[in-house]
């Protein structure tokens, strides 16, 4: 859920468009959205287009739980590609497009 709201445009989505980029029911969503709210990770906020509506949009305090963890989880995976063969690292590429 965070990662797909770290990549929408002004961190933000409706709910609906968070269980379907998850691939999950609007049920689903309910649910792992109000223990994120809980942990201080996300808030709603008046959808921008539709009043009716509102968005998920995450924290400051997750956007600061990204900054600190992305760079040591890109250090991790750089570690591991590294190990790679050539061979290896080619073949990978259409495993990891899907």
């Amino acid at each position: 859920m965070l990662l797909l709201l770290r990549q929408a445009p002004h961190y933000r989505l409706t709910p609906s468009a968070l269980a379907e980029a998850a691939g999950v029911t609007r049920g689903t969503i309910t649910g792992l959205l109000a223990g994120l709210e809980r942990s201080g990770l996300v808030k709603r906020t008046e959808h921008p287009e539709d009043g009716r509506m509102f968005s998920i949009e995450l924290t400051q305090q997750a956007l600061d739980l990204f900054e600190q963890i992305l760079p040591e989880r890109f250090n991790h995976i750089g570690e591991c590609i590294s190990s790679l063969t050539e061979e290896d690292s080619t073949n990978c590429v259409p495993y990891l497009r899907k």
